[in-house]
């Protein structure tokens, strides 16, 4: 009889507060929160088999509430039950549920805030071995890192994969598309610290006043370059006025390549004309002509056609119109105007300037970059067969004492060394047996011709710029494949461009494009905003080295075998050997500009 009076008062109890417990802008006093918890106790306490959880659905299900909440409410307190007294239930009151009922109902994560440093640091390490950040695995963690502290014989925590989803923004992830994945092999590794080892002893000329190193690039703008992403009204879904972006012109021109706007004019790839920009600068400041104030002069002031390419001016920065309307603007340089940019540009400006230190040339390897004078592709990156044309070539014109070189290679395989003749040079097979019989593999072919070339024809390895640099007293230095991170004028385009993109207005000319671009490059008022740009000078260039530095020596750091140290004290040493990995893909020197839109 006890039990059902005390079932029936439950009851009525829970009838008065069924919609005060729903979470609707409600809030929960003490009393209620009181008889919240007795009716949790008495579920729980109902049967000997009834989990916290189980209750928590009962209290829920005839509360018209979320089991969550339930358990949520009854997590904050200590004691968990009716008998843990009112002084942990004023507390929990205070702390939780005194406020608004809208804020209590916010999802709170099933994991502990103090494991969030452990999972975060699997999490890299997910990153550090190329494999991908998905839910599922997010989810294995959080159960493996609760286990590690659960009692003997206990299960760790297991959450499903929306709540790992959730933690993963908790800890700053964000879900979106992944950019190509770029794997530091062995070879890729070896060739990144060739390119460290130059430019270190470049920053170490530098600052004993020996030489100045120059960073130069190439990008692209469109007439109608503006901001992609902002925030925007309630009753304004296309942004900017009535003009939707995504239903205009603008993002049209991905599907058509070279289509035309209502006066036949051709198009870019995204909209409209654009312009083909070349600049350089160095720790000093842009390649450009100063007067006693440290303002810029002599500056190019018009878009010039690329047949006026060729004549001088006192700038490196190189604007004309694109004239081909496809989707890659590097089909708008060649290495002739490339190398006119150089010779009449770069250099003569330098010169004007009155610098007669060393010239160190920092660039990216871009095709018209590495223009050979001779037809000789690179032989560490270059298939077999197109290495047996080179060896075939250079045999042809080369000594008796150099054939015979050429045509014998020795190689050592598990302590034995193996000599295969020219003829055999396109003979290896895999296999436990076959390979001792073969003919050399592609890595060790690759190494042979590099070698001989190096030796019997070390100009076929020379780029045109390379070879003219050198003559002039200069040098150059690649930069490595898809590490535009390396390259600091990579985030000058992002300051000049994002400034052109402020700028845009309704009808913008490309002749106006260019006045705003100049205007982001050597100072001046907008034309649209009316903001006072400052000029691209010492500070910001200084600014912009010293965070792709920071990248290299992340890279070292992380990556380093040969290398040690930081840029500017690093050491180097010839005598560690690399990991053979027969895996590596040989790919091309050929490197597409990732702009700096970012």
């Amino acid at each position: 009889m006890l039990v059902k009076e005390k079932r029936d008062d439950m009851v009525n109890k829970m009838s008065t507060i069924r919609k005060v417990l729903s979470f609707k802008r409600k809030k929960l006093t003490k009393e209620r929160v009181a008889h919240f918890v007795h009716a949790f106790d008495y579920f729980l306490n109902e049967k000997e088999d009834v989990t916290a959880v189980e209750a928590s659905k009962k209290v829920g299900k005839c509360l018209s509430a979320k089991h969550q909440n339930v358990k949520r409410i009854m997590s904050s307190l200590e004691g968990g039950a009716a008998g843990s007294g009112g002084k942990e239930i004023d507390e929990v009151m205070d702390k939780i549920l005194d406020s608004d009922g809208r804020k209590a109902n916010k999802r709170r994560s099933l994991i502990d805030p103090r494991y969030f440093e452990r999972i975060e640091s699997r999490i890299g390490d997910l990153v550090k071995n190329d494999e991908y950040i998905t839910r599922e695995k997010v989810a294995t963690i959080c159960e493996e890192v609760t286990e590690e502290d659960a009692p003997e014989g206990a299960t760790g925590v297991k959450v499903s994969e929306r709540t790992a989803g959730r933690l993963l923004n908790t800890l700053g992830y964000h879900f979106g598309a992944l950019r190509n994945r770029y794997t530091m092999t062995p070879s890729k590794i070896e060739r990144v610290e060739d390119f460290l080892k130059d430019f270190n002893q470049a920053i170490v000329d530098q600052a004993a006043g020996k030489c100045i190193i120059v960073y130069m690039d190439e990008t692209y703008c469109h007439k109608t370059q503006q901001r992609r992403h902002g925030w925007r009204g309630k009753a304004n879904k296309g942004g900017v006025g009535s003009w939707n972006v995504g239903k205009t012109g603008i993002r049209k021109e991905k599907q058509v390549q070279c289509a035309k706007d209502v006066k036949g004019n051709k198009l870019g790839a995204k909209g409209g004309p654009r312009m083909i920009i070349t600049h350089a600068f160095s720790k000093e400041g842009l390649v450009c002509l100063q007067n006693d104030d440290g303002d810029y002069i002599e500056f190019q002031d018009t878009i010039v056609p690329e047949r006026e390419l060729s004549q001088h001016a006192h700038s490196a920065g190189m604007v004309y119109e694109a004239n081909k309307a496809t989707g890659d603007y590097h089909d708008n340089m060649d290495s002739h105007v490339f190398m006119l940019w150089v010779k009449q540009r770069l250099l003569q400006t330098m010169i004007k300037k009155g610098n007669k230190r060393k010239i160190v040339l920092v660039l990216d390897n871009a095709p018209y970059h590495r223009e050979h004078q001779v037809s000789c592709p690179n032989p560490l990156t270059s298939t077999k067969k197109d290495n047996i044309k080179t060896l075939q070539r250079l045999f042809s014109s080369g000594t008796r004492q150099g054939k015979e070189e050429i045509k014998s290679l020795t190689v050592t395989r598990h302590n034995e060394e193996h000599t295969f003749q020219f003829e055999a040079f396109g003979k290896f097979k895999r296999g436990k047996k076959r390979w001792k019989s073969g003919g050399p593999d592609v890595v060790e072919l690759q190494v042979h011709t590099q070698r001989v070339v190096e030796k019997f024809a070390p100009e076929w390895l020379k780029t045109d710029l390379e070879a003219f640099m050198e003559e002039e007293g200069h040098q150059v230095i690649y930069t490595p494949p898809y590490l535009c991170s390396f390259q600091p004028i990579e985030r000058l385009w992002a300051i000049v461009k994002g400034a052109v993109a402020s700028e845009w207005r309704e009808g913008r000319t490309l002749p106006e494009a260019f006045a705003d671009l100049n205007t982001a490059f050597y100072g001046g008022i907008g034309a649209k905003t009316g903001i006072p740009y400052n000029a691209i000078k010492q500070d910001t260039c200084e600014r912009m080295i010293k965070a792709s530095i920071q990248q290299m020596d992340l890279v070292i750091e992380q990556f380093g075998v040969r290398c040690s140290g930081r840029v500017g004290e690093m050491e180097y040493d010839s005598d560690v050997e690399y990991e053979v990995d027969d895996d590596d893909d040989s790919g091309s020197d050929d490197e597409s500009d990732d702009d700096a839109e970012n």
